[in-house]
């Protein structure tokens, strides 16, 4: 099954260069009524989402909103797209605060999981199935993410982490969305390139911190996080070129396909629009 992503042309490009995936911070997103939950243990600021749709056939819709006004380009890939890692081992060694990993398989890993001013949480074991999904649409997204969490003072449990970041309002279901759900808490502002022993200990001493001011799992202040897609997927990228897409947007989405993704394909959407220059009257 592929998997359909809608979006500028200008996009295009930074995804070869980088080989991610953009994730958006939950209460970023368009739909206001969603992630409708608030606790002292858990906040929709928790949750991170890549937004795609499983509708093989074109959607105006889509290509209107989030493809740059009929402008930009669909974006196609294979619905696992990302690699998938083996997650062991503590750290760091004896201190009262840090994280305990036991053979978990999560969608990135432990290098990408201690990011800049963010922590990874792989929120369960069987992440391969709980990762990705479709959408549900529901009339009462308040109601129905009530079954999947239980709260009281000392911490909130959560039933299926993934399923609660892919509740939507009824309003919301022309789209067919397909999403990705991330976790993650707050972790020190330092880069990829300190040791991980380094950044347990930081992370240990800014949990600490948190538990001595009355904070549990404090959410990240991050907007967006980038996931690494797995090896050689570009091999099975598939291009849809807007129906409306310049000239200047064609050729640069063309060379960055030859520069990073020759195997690649390019499609002209199957969509006619009709000029939408102004009309003149004569009397």
């Amino acid at each position: 099954m592929f998997i359909h992503h809608y979006t500028k042309a200008s996009t295009l490009p930074l995804i070869l260069a980088s080989g991610k995936i953009r994730f958006t911070r939950a209460d970023l997103l368009d739909d206001a009524s969603e992630m409708p939950f608030e606790t002292a243990h858990l906040l929709p600021q928790h949750y991170f989402i890549s937004s795609w749709t499983n509708a093989d056939k074109e959607q105006s819709g889509q290509w209107y909103r989030y493809g740059d006004l009929d402008r930009g380009i669909r974006i196609s890939l294979p619905s696992s797209p990302f690699s998938f890692n083996l997650l062991d081992g503590t750290f760091p060694d004896g201190r009262s605060h840090g994280i305990r990993l036991t053979k978990i398989e999560a969608p990135f890993s432990l290098a990408t999981m201690l990011g800049n001013g963010y922590v990874l949480m792989p929120y369960s074991t069987e992440m391969r199935s709980d990762f990705a999904g479709c959408v549900e649409y529901v009339k009462d997204p308040a109601t129905w993410a009530e079954d999947f969490y239980r709260t009281t003072d000392k911490e909130t449990l959560i039933d299926n982490s993934g399923r609660l970041g892919r509740i939507k309002s009824v309003f919301w279901c022309d789209q067919s969305e397909f999403r990705f759900v991330l976790m993650a808490y707050k972790g020190p502002e330092l880069s990829g390139e300190v040791s991980h022993e380094e950044y347990g200990n930081a992370f240990s001493d800014l949990y600490k911190a948190c538990k001595a001011n009355g904070q549990s799992n404090p959410a990240s202040e991050v907007k967006f996080i980038d996931l690494p897609l797995r090896e050689n997927i570009f091999n099975e990228l598939v291009i849809t070129l807007g129906p409306c897409i310049s000239d200047e947007d064609r050729e640069r989405v063309v060379e960055a396909m030859v520069r990073y993704a020759p195997a690649g394909r390019i499609h002209d959407s199957a969509l006619n629009i009709r000029n939408k220059g102004s009309a003149t009257f004569k009397s």
